[in-house]
């Protein structure tokens, strides 16, 4: 009988402890991103880069010289991201979902992320 009640305790616990960890985002390098993004479309990530915006458009960059230099093929566009643009020109982990095809405004991306919903500053600053 107490066998039977602790195998009931661990059926009833173990799809809640699954489902909690549904929404946590698989945490990739922006360097993952750019090698296979296929592998990633769809998925939702956590990723660390140099995050910039410009008038119309933001990216993260692998590092702050690519945006210097405009090295676009070394980031990736994000959409919807207007609610981290407090934290413009630093480091940033963001988690949101990455879509392998390219940005329809800006077709040189390998990819672009997207629903955006978390943003904070990452390194000695933060």
């Amino acid at each position: 009988m107490r066998g039977t009640a602790v195998l009931l305790l661990i059926a009833l616990l173990l799809p809640s402890s699954v489902c909690l960890g549904l929404d946590e985002p698989e945490i990739v390098s922006l360097v993952e991103l750019l090698g296979s993004p296929k592998q990633f479309d769809g998925h939702k990530v956590r990723v660390m880069g140099f995050l910039a915006f410009e008038e119309e458009s933001a990216m993260l960059y692998l590092h702050r010289e690519d945006y210097e230099h405009d090295l676009v093929k070394n980031g990736i566009a994000l959409r919807y991201g207007r609610g981290c643009r407090h934290l413009n020109l630093v480091y940033v982990i963001l988690d949101g979902t990455f879509v392998s095809s390219p940005d329809p405004h800006r077709d040189i991306h390998t990819g672009f992320l997207e629903d955006i919903s978390k943003c904070r500053i990452w390194g000695k600053h933060s």
